[in-house]
């Protein structure tokens, strides 16, 4: 018998779960509904006409970064396996990155980690970011701290960045390439 009250009980259970529900109507993008609101319904934009055609996308990066290009960029450290050269410095999702430009002249991928950065003889605190090229590549790499620099357009420049490749094909241990007090105006 208290077989038969269980399975009742389930079954009663199911059944009030099953009841019928309302589909909300949709007619734009967004369709808030709640009871005892009414609905709130946000329209697609109209696109409007561009009375002049956009700037170059590579011109309106460096003039909201401030960064020089690669070609302008100021020699920090050269040898056989790399060459780093400073690009500027740069504000990005509240946080200021120094940003460098490295040259990777090896067969193999190569991680470069900031030890420490200074701006006109004022240290940086904690600085972080890795940052890889690929094999006989070159690209941005970006270093960050949490406090804000001193300014954004240094006079000189100091720190020490490690190179790492851990293919261990080109190098068996890590670059130290230390920099320091160099003018980057």
């Amino acid at each position: 018998m208290k077989k038969i009250i269980v399975v009742l009980v389930l079954f009663a259970l199911l059944l009030a779960g099953c009841g019928e529900s309302k589909p909300a109507a949709r007619s734009g993008i967004f369709d808030f509904e709640d009871e005892g609101q009414q609905n709130i319904t946000a329209e697609p934009a109209t696109p409007q006409p561009v009375a002049e055609a956009a700037p170059d996308a590579s011109a309106f990066a460096q003039e909201q970064t401030g960064l020089r290009s690669p070609d302008d960029a100021v020699l920090v450290y050269d040898d056989e396996y790399v060459t780093i050269s400073f690009l500027g410095c740069e504000k990005k999702s509240g946080n200021d990155y120094m940003v460098f430009y490295a040259v990777n002249k090896t067969k193999a991928s190569l991680t470069f980690d900031a030890n420490s950065m200074a701006i006109n003889g004022e240290s940086l605190g904690y600085v972080y970011g890795i940052e890889s090229v690929a094999p006989e590549s070159k690209g941005k790499i970006r270093f960050k701290t949490e406090e804000q620099f001193p300014t954004m357009e240094p006079d000189t420049i100091s720190g020490e960045i490690d190179v790492y490749d851990f293919s261990f094909e080109v190098m068996s241990g890590t670059l130290h390439v230390p920099f320091s007090n160099v003018s980057v105006k």
